[in-house]
């Protein structure tokens, strides 16, 4: 039977691999049998920690051990190498979605902004034609000594026009009757 300083150190010995080692991919062929992690830090002991622990031999020579080792590493890469697969999949899938959805959005803009230059040209040819007209008008006016024509309800502003209100000179505007027979009985009795 062990000695009560052997039980007491082969424990710390133990904790210290336990706390410092590394578990390994190939386990012993103790910890491989009941399914423990095996844990070995080659520095202090080359023992892993269950068989230091436990005062056992620790050998990685069993061929169940190496079998199961190589097919559950196997199927490990599998799985991975599958799930590599389908995240690239994914993610050139969403990459071709966004660069599809760039390049629309690029083309829209474009088109927008095509747009907007040469709706800025016409109304910079309207504006001109406009100003223009207006001119000609100033000059007819002060060639004939008239006073300006007045302006049509087309040429008003939208929100003036669909009042329905029309703007007239003052020849055209209407005077009730009464009014114009009291100034004309003013005029002749005063």
């Amino acid at each position: 039977m062990p000695s009560c300083s052997s039980t007491k150190n082969r424990k710390r010995l133990f904790s210290e691999i336990e706390a410092h080692g590394v578990p390994l991919l190939l386990a012993c062929d103790f910890c491989f049998q009941r399914g423990f992690e095996c844990v070995m830090a080659e520095n202090l002991s080359s023992k892993c920690s269950v068989c230091q622990k436990r005062g056992h031999k620790c050998v990685t020579t069993s061929w169940e051990s190496l079998d199961r080792t190589r097919s559950e590493k196997a199927a490990a890469i599998s799985k991975d190498l599958i799930l590599l697969e389908e995240v690239q999949r994914r993610h050139q899938q969403e990459m071709l979605e966004l660069t599809a959805r760039l390049n629309r959005n690029r083309k829209v803009l474009e088109l927008a902004d095509a747009r907007a230059r040469a709706r800025a040209l016409q109304t910079s040819k309207q504006l001109e034609e406009e100003e223009a007209e207006e001119e000609r008008r100033k000059q007819a006016a002060e060639a004939t000594g008239d006073a300006l024509p007045a302006a049509s309800a087309a040429e008003l502003p939208v929100d003036w026009a669909s009042t329905g209100w029309e703007l007239m000179g003052w020849e055209g505007l209407a005077v009730p009757d009464e009014i114009v027979e009291a100034n004309a009985s003013n005029s002749q009795g005063g």
